[in-house]
């Protein structure tokens, strides 16, 4: 496999031994990539630019307005914060520090969507049900 895109990777995990055993697993080629349980020395690293939070939901806010205060750009795995609060400290802390960030939306493996598509795909569902299904979810909005 080839390097990575970046200069430098570090890894802020829960098990670095696992995250080093994977590196091995799929002969990934990371120079100089260190790993760390420890989210806040990741973060206040000099030569960290950009952070990918994709941790436990409930400490997105959290790491996300770290990374913010830290001048980090980030991406945030979705949900992004788990109530109103949470989003108005995110965007308050980005706003703040001048930092962008950007919502992961990855659906692919949704299996709602993945039946979905299946639906269309197979006959089972077509665009003007599907389109009669959407009028009808948006009529009911408040």
């Amino acid at each position: 496999m080839g390097s990575l895109c970046c200069s430098r990777v570090i890894h802020a995990g829960s098990d670095p031994a696992r995250t080093r055993a994977n590196i091995a697993k799929y002969k990934l080629d990371v120079p100089g990539a260190r790993l760390t349980s420890n989210y806040d020395e990741m973060v206040t690293a000099a030569d960290v630019d950009i952070v990918s939070i994709a941790s436990p939901n409930h400490l997105h806010a959290e790491q996300a307005v770290a990374a913010a205060k830290a001048g980090k750009h980030f991406l945030l795995e979705k949900p992004t914060g788990l109530d109103i609060g949470e989003l108005v400290q995110i965007r308050d802390a980005v706003r703040r520090a001048g930092v962008r960030t950007i919502v992961s939306f990855e659906l692919r493996y949704n299996p709602f969507l993945k039946c979905a598509h299946w639906l269309q795909s197979s006959g089972q569902v077509d665009t003007s049900a599907r389109s009669s299904l959407r009028e009808s979810v948006r009529d009911k909005q408040p």
